[in-house]
Protein backbone atom coordinates (compact mmCIF):
# COMPACT_ATOMS: atom_id res chain seq x y z
CA UNK A 1 0.00 0.00 0.00
CA UNK A 2 1.43 3.54 -0.88
CA UNK A 3 0.69 6.76 1.04
CA UNK A 4 0.16 9.85 -0.52
CA UNK A 5 0.89 13.09 1.14
CA UNK A 6 -1.49 16.18 0.08
CA UNK A 7 -0.64 19.84 0.83
CA UNK A 8 -3.71 21.76 0.56
CA UNK A 9 -2.74 25.09 1.80
CA UNK A 10 -6.07 26.56 2.24
CA UNK A 11 -8.61 24.38 1.62
CA UNK A 12 -10.08 21.54 4.25
CA UNK A 13 -11.78 18.48 2.83
CA UNK A 14 -13.65 18.82 6.14
CA UNK A 15 -15.09 22.09 5.65
CA UNK A 16 -18.81 22.11 4.42
CA UNK A 17 -19.21 23.19 0.78
CA UNK A 18 -20.97 26.21 0.93
CA UNK A 19 -19.54 27.87 3.48
CA UNK A 20 -17.15 30.70 4.69
CA UNK A 21 -14.04 30.16 2.45
CA UNK A 22 -14.79 26.85 1.47
CA UNK A 23 -16.46 24.95 -1.63
CA UNK A 24 -13.73 25.18 -4.26
CA UNK A 25 -10.75 23.87 -3.81
CA UNK A 26 -12.07 21.84 -0.58
CA UNK A 27 -14.08 20.30 -2.36
CA UNK A 28 -11.71 19.30 -5.37
CA UNK A 29 -9.02 18.13 -2.74
CA UNK A 30 -11.90 15.71 -1.74
CA UNK A 31 -13.24 13.99 -4.96
CA UNK A 32 -9.24 13.61 -5.05
CA UNK A 33 -8.78 12.11 -2.22
CA UNK A 34 -11.90 9.58 -2.19
CA UNK A 35 -11.22 8.43 -5.75
CA UNK A 36 -7.14 7.79 -4.98
CA UNK A 37 -8.53 6.17 -1.68
CA UNK A 38 -10.47 4.17 -3.73
CA UNK A 39 -7.39 2.74 -6.00
CA UNK A 40 -5.97 1.86 -3.04
CA UNK A 41 -3.58 4.89 -1.79
CA UNK A 42 -3.59 6.32 1.93
CA UNK A 43 -3.62 10.06 1.98
CA UNK A 44 -2.56 12.61 4.24
CA UNK A 45 -4.30 15.88 3.76
CA UNK A 46 -2.00 18.53 5.37
CA UNK A 47 -3.98 21.29 6.12
CA UNK A 48 -5.73 24.35 8.04
CA UNK A 49 -8.02 23.70 11.61
CA UNK A 50 -11.59 24.28 10.72
CA UNK A 51 -12.32 25.04 14.04
CA UNK A 52 -9.89 25.58 17.78
CA UNK A 53 -11.38 21.89 18.98
CA UNK A 54 -10.26 19.83 15.94
CA UNK A 55 -8.08 17.10 17.04
CA UNK A 56 -4.62 17.24 15.26
CA UNK A 57 -5.30 14.14 13.03
CA UNK A 58 -8.93 13.32 11.73
CA UNK A 59 -9.57 9.87 10.09
CA UNK A 60 -11.88 11.70 7.30
CA UNK A 61 -12.82 8.48 5.06
CA UNK A 62 -11.94 5.48 4.84
CA UNK A 63 -7.84 5.85 3.99
CA UNK A 64 -7.83 9.38 3.97
CA UNK A 65 -6.23 11.52 7.37
CA UNK A 66 -6.63 15.17 7.76
CA UNK A 67 -4.13 16.38 9.58
CA UNK A 68 -3.33 20.12 10.97
CA UNK A 69 -0.36 21.22 9.05
CA UNK A 70 2.20 22.46 11.84
CA UNK A 71 2.23 25.90 10.75
CA UNK A 72 -1.61 26.32 10.21
CA UNK A 73 -2.70 28.95 12.81
CA UNK A 74 -5.84 29.13 14.89
CA UNK A 75 -7.44 32.03 14.28
CA UNK A 76 -5.92 32.66 11.54
CA UNK A 77 -3.61 36.15 11.72
CA UNK A 78 -3.89 37.04 7.63
CA UNK A 79 -5.38 40.15 7.66
CA UNK A 80 -8.01 39.48 4.99
CA UNK A 81 -9.57 36.32 7.15
CA UNK A 82 -12.72 37.37 8.78
CA UNK A 83 -12.82 33.36 10.04
CA UNK A 84 -10.70 30.98 10.74
CA UNK A 85 -8.21 29.68 7.65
Amino acid sequence: MQRIAVISEHASPLALPGGTDSGGQNVCVGHLARELSRLGYRLDIFTRREHAAQPAIVEWRSGVRSAISPGAAWPCRSPRCTGPC
